[in-house]
Order: structure tokens, then C-alpha cells, then sequence
């Protein structure tokens, strides 16, 4: 039978996808994980992006923490970031863009991908450029609901254009943009929602920044964290940047509070489905990513947008997610720990309504992958 399945596997036309861009590791996975069982092709997989994730600090980027992990190859590539307003980056970012385009082109050149597919962000721009002059063709995933600065930049590449949310059809070339949802990975979609707290328990909390994590969260966990702990317990994610600090702040607290707050600087997003299933309420950013998984999840959340995001992205996916009922959404100006906990109580008192209400919605994100692949398949040359 093993034999049979392998030689079956054999036989499929081998192609070579190149996936690109940034803030956009779980997505990726999730698309990987579907082109790794495809029926119709047998896929390589190339992963082309920028490797660290803060400029001037030592950091891997975490698609080159996790990609290599789970065989799929990883090439860097130097990029000028996009800039809307002058600063001090940009002429260092307006010096790196032929570089970008030099390293592309080599790369591709070597490479031979049959296709590309491009999650935005400054360092897939010149992958897009370069694949559509060496007439490769280029498929482009947009995840928030308005359009990336990248994506609207390399639009006019791409031959089709899957977008996650009904909102953005309207900054792409109708003819060639496709609604797909957002692809979540298959660990995270079988996550059960639960239908009560559990009584006489601490609820448990599971704070998580993003990628990289949220400094202002961070912050905002340490100055309340005792109040926090004497009523639940937490979970966090804090990134590279604070873990020192918020470990050091952990080792101070009494046993008591200690063993109910858990810390890790960064979590493998295969695992994160654990720390989804372990938890009740989660904290987070506005991300399109954290609000696809939470609504999957079923998790009641509070969500604290980064302000001024291009097109107000996160405050967008943010206030989707608080109109299905799951969230409530705190602006970064106004939170505190005193209105963290107030919301929390809220939270508490409304909970399984919360998760009724998103458990009994169709969700496009549950099949996003597939519909991807099947347009990436249709796609390839």
C-alpha cells in the first residue's frame, strides 16, 4: 500500500512555486501544508523574504525560524522598505531597491520557478517585478480587508488575485480577483470551540503580539500583571525584544502567581493550535491572521489595533471581527490595565453568547487554502 502511494506520488509533474513577502508566516503554512497534498502536482517549495525582522538587530524573520524546520527552503533577499513618509530609513531603503532587483533576478534566474506567489510586503515587490518580465506567472494573496501597499503596487502583474475579504475586491482589477478567504492552518481550523467556562477556575488568557510581538502589550501586561493573575491565568507570547524582562518580572512574583503565568519569547505557529486549544480569552493586535484564527477558534478576544497601519488595516480587521460578536477592540490611546481588566469582566459576562455567535457563521477562512491552491494550480504554466 506504501509502495503504491509513493509511486503514485512519483508520477505527478513536478513543479517549483515561489512564495514571497512578509508578515505572512502562518498564512504561507497554511498554503504550504495544502500544496504538499496536492492531487494534481508535486510541489517544491521556495520561500524568498527578508531573514531578520528588525533592522540593525540579529532577529531571524520567523519564516527562517520555522520554514527549514519543516523542509521548505529559504533564501534571503535584501529589499528597500516602502516608505509613505520621508525619514531616516529612507534613503537607506531607496539605496537597497537595485539590490532587491539584483538579487531577484538571480535568484529566479537559478531557481526556475514555475510560478510565484506573493503575500505583499516590501520584499516580494521585486520578486513580482522580476517573475513578470522573465514571464513567470505571479498569483497574489491579499489578507486585509483594504489592499496592501505592496499588493496595489504589483497588482498589475499578477495574473489572478485571491483576496480574504469581500471589502478588498473593490482597490484590484475585478477581472482578475477571486474571493478565497484567508488561509488558516489545518491545526488551528480543528481547534473545538468551547461552550462554558469552567466553573470556580482562573479563565486563561492567552496573550499574543503577533510575529514578533507587541511591545505595547507587553508593557501593558507588566504594569498590571499582578492584578491580572490574582484573576486569571495567562499565557504570552511576548517576542525576542521584552522576554528578558518580563521573565525576570515573572521570577518576582510569589507561587501563587507564578505557576498561573506561562511566558515564552516565541512559539512555533505549528503549536499554536495547543496554546488556542489550553485557552478561553485571547489578547491581541489587529492582525488579518490573529482575527481569522480567533474566529475559528471561537475564542472571545480583545483586540488592540496598531494605529495609523496602512489604510487603517488593523482597525478594519478588528472591528470585523468585534461585528461577528467575538471581539471587543480597545484603541492603543486608550488602553490601560484598568480598562483591560474592565473589558475582561465584560468578557466574562458575555462569553458563551460570544462563541454562539461565531460558532453558528459560515466562515469562508475554513476552506481558504484549498481555493488558493486550486487557483495556483490553475495558474502554473
Amino acid at each position: 500500500m506504501l509502495g503504491e502511494l509513493k509511486e503514485q506520488e512519483m508520477k505527478k509533474e513536478r513543479k517549483k512555486i515561489i512564495l514571497t513577502g512578509g508578515h505572512a508566516a502562518t498564512t504561507a503554512l497554511a498554503t504550504m501544508e495544502e500544496l504538499k497534498i496536492s492531487t494534481k502536482f508535486r510541489w517544491e517549495l521556495i520561500w524568498v523574504g527578508a531573514k531578520y525582522a528588525f533592522e540593525g538587530k540579529d532577529i531571524l524573520n520567523i519564516e527562517f525560524k520555522v520554514f527549514p524546520k519543516h523542509d521548505i527552503k529559504c533564501i534571503p533577499i535584501v529589499a528597500g522598505k516602502l516608505q509613505r513618509r520621508i525619514s531616516l530609513y529612507t534613503l537607506p531603503a531607496f539605496f537597497r531597491l537595485p539590490i532587491g532587483f539584483l538579487m531577484a533576478f538571480l535568484i529566479l534566474v537559478r531557481e526556475k520557478p514555475d510560478i510565484i506567489l506573493s503575500f505583499g510586503g516590501y520584499a516580494a515587490v521585486p520578486v513580482v517585478i522580476v517573475g513578470w518580465i522573465l514571464r513567470i506567472p505571479i498569483v497574489i494573496q491579499e489578507q486585509i480587508m483594504t489592499a496592501g501597499m505592496a499588493n496595489k503596487l504589483t497588482s498589475r502583474y499578477a495574473k489572478k488575485i485571491a483576496v480574504a475579504r469581500r471589502e478588498s475586491i473593490e482597490f484590484f482589477p475585478k477581472e482578475k480577483t477571486v474571493l478565497t478567504g484567508n488561509p488558516v492552518m489545518k491545526s488551528i481550523i480543528q481547534v473545538k470551540p468551547k461552550f462554558q467556562l469552567e466553573r470556580n477556575k482562573k479563565p486563561v488568557v492567552f496573550v499574543m503580539g503577533g510575529s514578533r510581538g507587541s511591545h505595547t502589550l507587553n508593557s501593558i501586561i507588566s504594569e498590571g500583571l499582578e492584578r491580572l493573575l490574582t484573576e486569571y491565568k495567562l499565557i504570552h507570547v511576548t517576542g525576542d525584544l521584552d522576554y528578558k524582562e518580563l521573565t525576570e518580572k515573572r521570577h518576582n512574583l510569589s507561587f501563587d502567581l507564578r505557576k498561573d503565568y506561562k511566558i515564552y519569547d516565541f512559539v512555533d505557529p505549528m503549536k499554536i493550535a495547543d496554546l488556542y486549544n489550553l485557552s478561553d480569552i485571547v489578547i491581541g493586535r489587529g492582525g488579518a491572521n490573529s482575527v481569522s484564527e480567533i474566529m475559528l477558534t471561537a475564542r472571545p478576544a480583545i483586540l488592540v489595533p496598531i494605529p495609523k497601519t496602512w489604510n487603517d488595516e488593523q482597525n478594519k480587521n478588528a472591528n470585523y471581527a468585534r461585528e461577528s460578536g467575538i471581539a471587543r477592540v480597545i484603541p492603543q490611546s486608550k488602553l490601560t490595565p484598568e480598562r483591560l481588566l474592565k473589558d475582561l469582566f465584560q468578557i466574562r459576562k458575555n462569553w458563551e453568547k460570544m462563541v454562539r455567535q461565531v460558532v453558528g457563521m459560515k466562515l469562508i477562512d475554513r476552506e481558504a487554502a484549498e481555493r488558493l491552491v486550486d487557483i495556483l494550480e490553475e495558474c502554473v504554466k
